[in-house]
């Protein structure tokens, strides 16, 4: 009589699709073995590989027949329980004495595969070499040789330690497996059953087909709590996954597929466009892919300048199982007829889950060498062609399966696997997402300088131009200069200093994909010894004046230097721009402008600035006083003897000569002060005669005496507060001892030049 069997189902996302795996709920100890073996074989056939497990187990356990150790082996293979796997695969290539069952030699193709993707990799090489040299299988060595090489490349490949690897966590990740995760706006779309528990079908399971869900990062930066999607897209009576989506993010592809024990039957590709709540709308099969074969792994890319869908099938023309197809797109909905990617990419294995952007794809195989089950690949269109296919390395993959990988916009990745450390429900059997952060790339630099004797130089300018903003991006003056620079990019710097060529240094960041600094010197040049002179003079009416106030100003600074000198003498800084000013008490000043550009050669820049005197009017019994006549203590001619720096003296008396000399009708009165130390009579007396000594001087050069009026006042007009008695420093006793003149008749008003030595009152 046959059992009535109750199949209890752990739900579990295999590589390519859904894996429901049943076992047998009756109490199998009351089972003939005969029948537990049959029952294990159907079970087998059928692809319901735990429950086949479950049987041959049992069956074994009451014989010991060692015949099915080699198909214990192939379902522990199938649910991905490698551990087991290897082990039983091991055992039966053990010989028994007392057995004459005859060893199934691909138990060793296998139990290579086995230690392989149990991390093995040197016990995988001996395995492997064995089986190479002893089986006549021509198809399962080229396998075996594959698996070799994937072996050793494991052996010689480094950990890349710049990965920031991640499982996605527990809100994302379950028991069960979750596959194709995609990337669309700010939301991870994933498919997925969530049950996270064994599921007995009885007829009260309920729904626990795969749905497409999505989940959003919150605001400490977690992943939140999935939620199926919203829409027509998810539905009871089939399985959902594979998620893609068109590069404007509005329309989703995605497979929908039905299974034969734990491998996939059915699988179909279908689009939903988005609805403007932000759902997604009813499903509908594409158009020119699907057919009487599986299509599955949709996803958008681009080929000779058009888009196309990349998609994975087992159709007519495949070189191994599954291949990696193209179709270019003529709508949303419809594409043209498939194409097979070839040999760069496609293998007598597995080749799936394809992923493109920019100019690469990416996808998962295990006829590539590989360094567990399925790899991650990747190859460049280069505009013709595919390049070879190049393995993604430790991190993105592991000793097991390692599938559907995807990145964002941002150069985010995820991809799916079923590594030791995950969720997985029952061994190894599940997989998780994965999310790949690079280590951020950060490139340091420091430029400094040294002279030609190769010694380190300060005080240095900088000027950093990043040349992708065309423009300085930092300029500044230090001993050295540090920076932080960005990836692919190109810069310049150039270095100055006065008294040195520049020197300009360019490099680039283009080929840097790690941390590094990046150190460069500046070998700076003495400039020849070149200076520039200035050498400046005054004039008015064509004399020669001394005691000229010179100032000169550096515009671009604003800095300034002034002194009184008859010749002004001054180094000049190159390629600078100047104004200089000449001035004096009774003219009008002059200014020129000049610089120091492109001067090549030691040179005296020579400036001759005209200044024109002041004209005042001089009206009738309006003082003008005369400067500089001072006498010595009780004199009072005007010689060298009586006077203090006849020489200034001098000028001022011919200035007054040359003034009645103008105006021969003129009458001055010529007045002479004393300070008020002395008695008042004496002072009086003594003003007089130096009043009688300007104009004993005055007459003595051809004036009339008739036109001289000289009058001495004393100390009866002081000019400040020094009266008697009154303490006072020597220079205010000084203003007053003073010689004026004033015009008492003749011209009512005369023009004369307003110099120092005429001072209008």
């Amino acid at each position: 009589m046959r059992m009535k069997i109750k199949n209890i189902i752990i739900i579990a996302l295999i590589l390519r699709g859904v894996a429901p795996m049943t076992i047998d709920a009756q109490p199998l100890s009351a089972s003939r073995p005969e029948y537990m073996l049959q029952v294990a074989e159907e079970k087998y056939e059928a692809k319901d590989y735990i429950n086949a497990l479950n049987f041959y187990t049992k069956y074994y356990e009451a014989t010991k027949d060692r015949s099915v150790l080699f198909k214990i082996g192939m379902a522990d293979m199938a649910i991905k329980d490698y551990t087991k796997a290897e082990a039983n695969f091991s055992r039966s290539l053990q010989k028994s004495k007392t057995s004459k069952v005859e060893i199934n030699e691909d138990a060793r193709l296998y139990l290579g595969m086995m230690q392989k993707m149990n991390d093995k990799y040197d016990e995988a090489v001996v395995t492997l070499e064995e089986y190479i040299s002893t089986s006549k299988d021509d198809a399962k060595v080229a396998r075996a040789k594959t698996e070799l090489e994937g072996a050793k490349l494991a052996m010689r490949m480094k950990e890349n330690p710049r990965l920031l690897l991640e499982n996605l966590g527990t809100k994302v990740n379950t028991g069960n497996s979750e596959y194709s995760p995609s990337v669309n706006g700010n939301m991870l779309y994933f498919a997925a059953l969530r049950d996270g528990k064994i599921t007995v079908i009885d007829g009260k399971e309920g729904d626990f087909y795969a749905k497409i869900y999505r989940t959003g990062i919150n605001a400490k930066g977690e992943f939140d709590k999935p939620e199926p999607i919203g829409g027509e897209v998810n539905r009871t009576g089939a399985h959902q996954g594979n998620v893609s989506f068109s590069p404007d993010g509005q329309t989703m592809y995605f497979s929908r597929f039905t299974l034969s024990g734990n491998e996939v039957a059915e699988s179909t590709i279908f689009y939903a466009p988005k609805q403007g709540d932000g759902t997604w709308g009813a499903a509908k099969e594409v158009a020119g892919i699907n057919g009487k074969w599986q299509a599955k792994h949709p996803v958008i890319g681009e080929l000779f300048g058009k888009p196309v869908m990349f998609f994975t099938s087992n159709m007519e023309g495949t070189k191994g199982g599954f291949d990696i197809f193209y179709a270019n797109k003529v709508s949303e909905s419809e594409f043209a007829a498939p194409v097979n990617l070839g040999d760069a990419i496609n293998t007598a294995g597995d080749d799936e889950t394809p992923f493109y952007q920019n100019g690469k794809l990416y996808f998962s195989s295990n006829g590539h060498p590989t360094i567990g089950g399925s790899d991650i690949f990747m190859a460049n269109w280069n505009g013709a062609t595919w390049t070879k296919s190049e393995n993604m390395g430790k991190g993105y993959n592991s000793p097991a399966n390692d599938a559907y990988f995807s990145m964002d916009a941002n150069g985010t990745s995820f991809f799916t696997s079923n590594r030791k450390g995950g969720r997985s429900l029952k061994s190894t059997c599940c997989e998780d997402i994965y999310i790949v952060k690079k280590e951020p790339v950060v490139i340091d630099l420091i430029v400094d300088a040294l002279d030609p004797k190769k010694t380190p130089m300060k005080g240095l300018t900088y000027r950093f131009m990043d040349l992708a903003t065309k423009g300085t991006s930092d300029s500044k003056t230090s001993d050295k200069y540090t920076s932080a620079l960005t990836p692919k990019r190109s810069y310049t710097v150039i270095i100055s200093k006065a008294g040195y060529y520049n020197d300009t240094l360019a490099f680039n960041t283009m080929d840097i994909d790690k941390s590094t600094t990046i150190k460069k010197t500046a070998n700076m040049r003495p400039l020849p010894i070149i200076s520039a002179n200035l050498e400046a003079k005054a004039e008015a009416n064509g004399q020669e004046l001394k005691g000229v106030n010179f100032t000169l100003t550096e515009l671009s600074s604003n800095k300034s230097d002034s002194r009184v000198l008859d010749t002004y003498r001054a180094g000049l800084p190159l390629n600078k721009s100047f104004r200089l000013i000449a001035g004096k008490a009774g003219y009008t000043p002059d200014t020129v402008l000049f610089n120091t550009n492109g001067i090549t050669e030691t040179t005296t820049i020579e400036k001759l600035l005209k200044l024109k005197m002041k004209i005042i009017t001089v009206k009738k019994n309006e003082k003008i006083a005369l400067n500089n006549i001072f006498y010595k203590l009780d004199k009072f001619e005007a010689n060298d003897a009586h006077m203090q720096n006849f020489d200034e003296a001098q000028k001022s008396l011919d200035y007054l000569y040359g003034i009645m000399a103008k105006y021969p009708a003129i009458v001055i009165e010529l007045g002479s002060h004393t300070d008020a130390r002395g008695s008042d009579a004496y002072n009086l007396t003594l003003s007089q005669k130096r009043a009688d000594g300007v104009k004993a001087y005055l007459v003595g050069k051809g004036i009339n005496a008739d036109n001289i009026v000289a009058k001495g006042y004393g100390e009866t007009q002081l000019v400040n507060r020094c009266a008697n008695g009154v303490k006072c420093e020597e220079n205010e006793h000084l203003q007053n001892r003073r010689t004026e003149f004033k015009i008492v008749s003749g011209p009512t008003s005369i023009e004369i030049s307003e110099q120092q030595s005429a001072v209008k009152n």
